[in-house]
């Protein structure tokens, strides 16, 4: 129907380009939305409601606040064009148009223009079910009693809050033994995830026994080293339908692992397939690079304040590969390729933000109006 996005006046006589003075009309009772008024004399101005439909004939309807009202009487403006402020039908969606697409990101325009057809449900792909297992004997949670011999559990809680992060429900989170049966069992636990995490025992010491259980379970190790720092021990695997990711138990290289590897696969599982290319900022602090491998730093990037510099890059001081300390307040991670020469203050580098959100998007249906 035609409507009007504005409350006003509607004026059904001829409207002209040369109407020079205000015109003086006696105004007929207000049309609400949702009531298709009879039709009444042409050349009385009828006062219309946001939303409300347009009475066969309306030429225009003008702003309420341009009316001047005194008693019945209404002076309109003169420097009105035919048809302003009326929604023509069809205007804003034609009649075979596809508004939404399989796999198109659902956002929440999308979801009210799948209300406007009346569509009560769409079919989205499913946030996929991803489940954390921490291994390692000698971890202690947070609230238990920390004796010698023994550390904290962060990679647990840190890998459930990065997934959350990426608007996941709160992850199953198991530990494990250094024990081949135990963590076994504990794969096998959490079958119905479709993916799983796990943190440490992915390197060449006499406890890593990641590598080995993914054998004994029958899964297709695809790589189990990556030339990157931190994080050169970093597995994943396949078995059957499901994705197993092996990152380093050194904290800061299991976030950076989780980060560049992870994430990609949690949003391509939820229908994500766009290949995002990093942004570009200006270092703030020199940086040697590692020699023959990728080197992820993380830094906090904030406003430049310049169209040439747009975004400056503050890289966080660690102290290793364990180090959760120094580089907590992160809010990107800056990638130098293997090769690269020193990095000087002032010089470009690509970087990435960390913590995007994975969104629902729409599966197997198109909304169009029939």
């Amino acid at each position: 129907m035609d409507h009007t996005p504005d409350p006003g006046a509607i004026l059904r006589a001829p409207v002209t380009p040369d109407v020079a003075l205000d015109l003086v009309l006696r105004m007929s009772r207000p049309l609400r939305p949702r009531r298709v008024p009879l039709l009444e004399g042409v050349g009385r101005p009828l006062e219309i409601m946001t939303g409300a439909p347009c009475p066969a004939g309306t030429q225009a309807v003008i702003e309420k606040e341009r009316v001047r009202c005194e008693g019945a009487v209404a002076a309109l403006p003169s420097d009105f064009a035919p048809f302003d402020n009326i929604a023509a039908l069809g205007s804003e969606c034609r009649t075979g148009r596809v508004v939404l697409r399989a796999g198109d990101l659902l956002t929440p325009l999308g979801v009210a223009a799948a209300a406007s057809f009346g569509m009560r449900n769409v079919l989205v792909l499913p946030a996929p079910r991803v489940a954390v297992i921490t291994t390692g004997g000698e971890l202690a949670d947070p609230d238990e009693a920390l004796i010698p011999g023994r550390i904290r559990n962060t990679n647990g809680p840190m890998v459930a809050a990065l997934l959350m992060e990426m608007g996941l429900d709160p992850p199953l989170v198991v530990r494990s033994g250094d024990n081949l049966d135990e963590l076994a069992r504990a794969i096998v636990g959490v079958d119905r995830a479709d993916l799983i995490v796990l943190t440490g025992g992915v390197s060449v010491g006499k406890y890593d026994l990641v590598p080995d259980v993914m054998k004994s379970l029958g899964a297709e190790v695809v790589f189990s080293k990556v030339r990157q720092k931190p994080g050169k021990p970093l597995l994943f695997a396949l078995r059957e339908e499901q994705l197993l990711f092996g990152l380093s138990g050194n904290p800061l290289a299991c976030h950076l692992g989780f980060s560049r590897y992870v994430a990609a696969a949690v949003r391509r599982l939820a229908g994500d397939v766009a290949v995002e290319d990093p942004e570009w900022g200006t270092i703030t602090e020199a940086i040697r690079p590692s020699s023959g491998r990728t080197h992820f730093v993380l830094a906090v990037s904030t406003q430049g304040g310049s169209p040439d510099r747009p975004w400056m890059l503050s890289i966080l001081p660690t102290v290793g590969a364990a180090d959760i300390f120094g580089p907590c307040r992160a809010n990107c991670y800056v990638e130098v390729p293997p090769g690269s020469q020193p990095i000087a203050v002032g010089d470009r580098l690509g970087f990435r933000w960390l913590g995007k959100p994975v969104r629902p998007r729409s599966h197997g249906c198109s909304c169009g109006r029939s």
